[in-house]
């Protein structure tokens, strides 16, 4: 296995698992374009649930003395504000996007926060202040930075879609492109010998010395080697022993 992930044609099947994972699934998905749609579609379909969209969460935020507390409820947009034309409470939408895309030394990582509608209920129908909606927020960015990360796969098996962050790929993608990385990265250096071996194998089947194409197809072996009787170089059947007078 280790000598065929050596060759040229292990190196490029690394090199194309990385490329897919790096550029096209991670990029694809993090842009709003055609393709990310597609994607989103046809590969998280059961996770998204809305025609390819990504399923929103909806946070309310509730006053209470000096502070808010979250309370998370799993309305879609149009019920929130339905919801929200006949309170009597001021409502205080926050909408936002936030992606990120790092390529780290050992794994690809890739984290997508969804859209999320931030509700802070005010009391006697005044108008918000902006140090309660500096609250609002910090009280929904505490919530989020604390909240435990889960896997892709969980998510699904647990049918909670009102979650606020995905980890993509979890514990065994990361495993497996760090063994690509790795891979990849201890058989770059291999290559030019393989292509070395490969040339002189090549002419001493034709019965040639690979160092002055010297025609040794009637030169007797000695100790397993083919000595040139032109150059003086000595070469084993496999291409394992290295030119030398």
């Amino acid at each position: 296995m280790w000598r065929i992930l050596r060759t040229p044609w292990g190196c490029a099947a690394m090199a194309a698992v990385l490329i897919t994972d790096l550029l096209i699934l991670g990029w694809l998905v993090r842009f709003d374009t055609r393709v990310s749609a597609w994607v989103t579609r046809h590969v998280y379909r059961d996770f998204s649930g809305r025609r390819g969209e990504f399923v929103d969460s909806i946070q309310l935020v509730r006053r209470e003395g000096g502070g808010f507390s979250v309370i998370d409820a799993s309305q879609s947009a149009d019920e929130l504000a339905t919801l929200s034309q006949g309170a009597p409470e001021r409502v205080v939408s926050v909408s936002y996007w936030r992606g990120a895309w790092w390529v780290g030394a050992w794994a690809p990582w890739w984290k997508r926060e969804v859209s999320t509608v931030l509700v802070a209920e005010l009391a006697d129908g005044a108008e918000p202040e902006p140090r309660e909606v500096s609250l609002a927020r910090r009280a929904l960015s505490d919530r989020m930075r604390t909240r435990e990360r889960v896997n892709f796969a969980e998510e699904i098996e647990a049918g909670d879609y009102n979650r606020r962050s995905f980890v993509w790929w979890g514990p065994v993608h990361d495993a497996v492109m760090g063994l690509l990385v790795v891979g990849l990265l201890a058989c770059v250096p291999s290559m030019p010998g393989w292509w070395r071996r490969r040339g002189v194998k090549a002419r001493l089947a034709r019965g040639v010395c690979p160092a002055c194409l010297y025609d040794i197809s009637r030169t007797p072996e000695s100790g397993g080697l083919t000595r040139c009787p032109e150059c003086g170089r000595a070469w084993a059947a496999d291409a394992s022993i290295p030119a030398r007078r």
